[in-house]
């Protein structure tokens, strides 16, 4: 699993505040346009004890962030090392209370981190807050303020939301598994999963842009591989989890018919 990441180069930005509520984490590769917009949804935050850290997977030019916010920071991997390190890379710097995360082509409302913070000081108990999420090919047509599809503690258990919905206390967060270049987060989740305590909220925090540029550089076969690797690997965790261990049959099925390999 994954190890410190080797190839990380320089961190720029300023020092930002020390001990923040809030560390959102975007790994970034080579999508200056996206990375600005997702990086004007966190500056326009409406909570302000936040930190961002900017993992550059060994972008060409480099990843640049906006000057003049001292809460943004930018740690650059010298090659590119793939999602999961990337991840890692920021999960390390992290100074933050509580770890969120942030594709870099992706949004955030701007009261994502307001809503995770006062939800999870109204449930003292709880170690995750689970936001709403949408999917959009117009994201900045979407009205955050109106309620998004409705999650059940079921239905987020069995299976494997987005790492943009949540918000988790520092403690619970695992690191992602290197070896994996294409499903990382499944596998991140069958291992995070059964620490999570969560307070769900049915408001917008996390908006999927769709766009016609590839989220994932994968193959077909490749992805099958991944899911197959990560269903192995937590195999012995998943016989008491019945829900969960179905979907991750599922999604090891589907692969496999979309790679050819029907009859695994």
């Amino acid at each position: 699993m994954g190890g410190p990441a080797t190839d990380v180069g320089e961190e720029r930005g300023t020092a930002g505040p020390e001990r923040p509520d809030v560390t959102l984490i975007v790994p970034t590769h080579n999508r200056p346009d996206y990375l600005e917009t997702a990086l004007d949804s966190v500056i326009r935050q409406d909570w302000d004890s936040w930190e961002c850290v900017v993992v550059d997977d060994g972008s060409d030019p480099p990843a640049r962030i906006p000057d003049g916010e001292p809460r943004l920071r930018v740690i650059r991997h010298d090659r590119p090392l793939g999602p999961a390190a990337a991840r890692n890379t920021g999960i390390r710097a992290a100074r933050g209370r509580y770890i969120g995360f942030l594709d870099d082509d992706d949004l955030i409302s701007p009261r994502r981190v307001r809503d995770a913070m006062e939800a999870l000081r109204a449930h003292p108990d709880v170690n995750c807050h689970v936001g709403a999420l949408v999917r959009s090919e117009t994201p900045e047509a979407v009205d955050v303020s109106q309620p998004g599809p409705v999650t059940t503690e079921e239905r987020m258990r069995a299976r494997t939301p987005s790492v943009g919905q949540l918000t988790l206390r520092r403690d619970i967060v695992e690191e992602f598994d290197t070896d994996l270049r294409v499903g990382e987060d499944v596998d991140w989740w069958v291992r995070v999963e059964p620490a999570v305590v969560p307070v769900i909220s049915a408001t917008i925090t996390y908006v999927v842009r769709l766009h016609g540029g590839e989220r994932r550089g994968a193959s077909d076969e490749a992805r099958l591989e991944a899911r197959l690797r990560a269903y192995r690997k937590n195999a012995a965790a998943l016989p008491k989890r019945g829900a969960a261990k179905a979907r991750q049959q599922e999604r090891v099925a589907s692969a496999a018919v979309a790679a050819g390999r029907a009859g695994l």
